[in-house]
């Protein structure tokens, strides 16, 4: 099941990459990106890099790296430390 879920998640990481054009046409133009990054293809650039995060966190997710970083941040906050 979680290689299905990771198929899924790397494609749509992927279509985002790749077509971030159709994307900011529908979602619109990122204020905090435009803003931030000093261009106007600041929310280009917000959505490519959103669609590689993805990409990232679900291979992170099939491999047990997530699991494993958040357990390491989150864990000595709810005293159940290693």
């Amino acid at each position: 099941m979680k290689y299905i879920i990771f198929l899924i998640l790397i494609g749509f990481g992927f279509l985002i990459v790749w077509k971030n054009e159709k994307f900011m046409e529908f979602f619109g133009r990122v204020a905090w990106a435009e803003k931030h990054f000093g261009f106007s293809g600041g929310s280009r650039l917000f959505y490519k890099m959103f669609g590689i995060a993805i990409i990232i966190l679900s291979a992170m997710m099939l491999t047990g790296w997530l699991q494993k970083i958040i357990l390491a941040i989150f864990a000595p906050m709810i005293g159940k430390g290693r």
